[in-house]
């Protein structure tokens, strides 16, 4: 078995790291959940128009299909579970005495 040793981080690499993570933090969730959202609806939307020229019969990439179908559902089921989560979460904050 050959085992690789694990460098020490830099101070100059660790700056960037750190301007890295700053860059991210400037986006609010609403932003990033809303950027989510229109991903989802493109992604339905290119599954829609991909399943119409399946069923026209102008394609013969049925694979792709079945690969943008699958995509497509996999990516509903977890918005759906995010959606589940917040509104769990919330009730049990509301649920909490003061």
């Amino acid at each position: 078995m050959i085992t690789v040793p694990v460098k020490a981080v830099s101070s100059n690499q660790a700056g960037v790291l750190k301007a890295g993570n700053a860059q991210s933090n400037n986006l609010n969730f609403g932003d990033i959940l809303k950027e989510s959202l229109n991903k989802i609806d493109s992604d339905i939307n290119g599954a829609s128009t991909t399943f119409n020229t399946l069923i026209a019969g102008n394609a013969d990439d049925y694979h792709q299909f079945l690969i943008d179908t699958e995509k497509t559902a996999m990516t509903l089921q977890l918005t759906l579970q995010i959606r589940n989560k917040a509104i769990d979460a919330y009730n049990e904050i509301m649920r909490m005495q003061l």
